[in-house]
């Protein structure tokens, strides 16, 4: 929760109007617990949640509310997260490897607005 309304200023539930349209959220490992957590808090401020996951948490994921979802280890997902969401601008490490660390800070590049790791 601290990561989400201090770090990266996604707002509360109840101000969620005041959000971009079309805001999207990256969730590094989205099967594990913190990101199960940081996806809904997402949801229900109005942001779209990009996850990565094994293909078999796929149904998971999509019952905590994932918008779309990509097998992390595939060698095209960072590809295929940047093409299906250029704009993403924050990115939640729920794991924090080097991997995970790499993907993350790919996808919100330069003009994102931060990356931060599960503790």
């Amino acid at each position: 929760m601290q990561t989400l309304y201090t770090d990266f200023d996604i707002p509360l539930p109840s101000s969620s109007s005041l959000i971009p349209i079309n805001s999207a959220i990256l969730v590094y490992s989205g099967s594990t617990v913190a990101p199960l957590l940081a996806m809904q808090l997402a949801k229900l401020a109005s942001y779209t949640v990009v996850t990565t996951c094994s293909p078999h948490n796929f149904d998971l994921v999509k019952r905590y509310r994932a918008d779309a979802v990509y097998v992390y280890h595939y060698p095209s997902a960072l590809e295929d997260i940047k093409k299906g969401y250029p704009n993403i601008e924050r990115a939640f490490d729920g794991i924090s490897l080097n991997e995970s660390a790499r993907l993350c800070s790919s996808v919100v590049g330069k003009n994102g607005r931060g990356v931060r790791r599960a503790t």
